[in-house]
């Protein structure tokens, strides 16, 4: 192979080079933090009917996950837990479990685990009714449109004293998760009254 070889000096006269005006760079992208899942609502009346888990089935949850809250751990014939929902959230999983006593009690839990599952991230009780002696307590849970979930609590009880009205407590408080599977609470209103005489709190299936 032959290379040609071009001589510099004869070559045609220099000019100078036109300035370069380089394109704008290109914007980076924006990503976009992963968005909650918005927390669901439940009526308590409707949640009867659900099945419990089996002993087998809570423990192999426990072997997945070993930070689940103590009452996965205390299970017993006179306690039902009842996996109500179990969410896949871009960050983390959304777990909704009732926790029933056979004698007086429901509570409704909330967990977030990590998106493996191996890890429960947070967890808070949401809601709770139950009817046991001079004690009555129900929760009314509403979804708003940002994804929060108002719940109201209202817990009667009988007043020590003859002759003296029952007193209703009424809280209202605002439920969210963030991006990352924690709980956000924030209680909005909270208020005491002396209820008429006859006068109680509607039980779940009366509401």
């Amino acid at each position: 192979m032959v290379l040609a070889v071009v001589s510099c000096t004869t070559g045609p006269e220099e000019k100078p080079a036109s300035p370069v005006v380089s394109p704008p760079a290109a914007a980076a992208p924006v990503t976009a933090a992963p968005a909650p899942c918005p927390l669901p609502a439940y009526d308590f009346a409707q949640l009867r009917a659900k099945p419990r888990l089996s002993p087998k089935v809570v423990q192999a949850m426990l072997r997945r996950t070993p930070r689940l809250p103590g009452f996965f751990k205390d299970y017993n014939e006179y306690v039902d837990l009842v996996l109500l929902d179990s969410l896949r959230c871009p960050a983390y999983n959304l777990l909704t479990v009732l926790w029933r006593h056979e004698d007086c009690c429901e509570d409704l839990y909330y967990l977030t685990t990590s998106p493996t599952g191996s890890a429960v991230l947070d967890s808070v009780r949401i809601a709770a009714r139950g009817l046991d002696g001079q004690w009555h307590a129900e929760a009314l849970m509403r979804p708003t449109g940002n994804g929060e979930l108002l719940v109201t609590a209202r817990e009667e009880n009988d007043s020590d004293a003859q002759n003296e009205p029952n007193v209703l407590d009424s809280v209202v408080t605002a439920y969210a998760v963030t991006p990352q599977g924690r709980f956000v609470t924030k209680q909005l209103s909270r208020g005491q009254r002396n209820l008429r005489p006859k006068e109680h709190i509607p039980s779940a299936h009366e509401q």
